[in-house]
């Protein structure tokens, strides 16, 4: 009678779902944090073709470099930038968007 009754409270217990055995626990969903994931920011860049002014539009992430960004600039356009600017700042191509400041809809310029 002493074993059995640690037993029946054990089994309501699993029934009613306030404790549940090791090996059944497991969870698959996304792990909640504080801080929301990083979602790509519309960036624009500014530059001459034939004499006009055109604007590409280009989704990158705030850890992506500039280099990055340069690059899928070049492949939307066909030909290779010599650089990025923004806000008359040159921009060294191994940093990151991220480190000069620039988010969404941030125009930058191309040369």
């Amino acid at each position: 009678m002493k074993k059995l009754i640690p037993f029946i409270i054990t089994c309501l217990l699993l029934i009613t779902g306030f404790a549940t055995p090791a090996s059944t626990t497991s969870f698959t969903g996304p792990v909640i944090a504080g801080e929301p994931e990083p979602h790509p920011n519309n960036i624009y860049v500014k530059l001459k073709i034939n004499g006009q002014t055109t604007i590409i539009w280009v989704l990158a992430f705030p850890d992506e470099t500039v280099g990055d960004v340069k690059s899928s600039v070049e492949s939307t356009v066909g030909f290779s930038l010599n650089y990025l600017s923004y806000k008359g700042q040159v921009l060294n191509e191994e940093a990151t968007l991220a480190f000069y400041g620039i988010g969404a809809n941030a125009t930058l310029n191309g040369y």
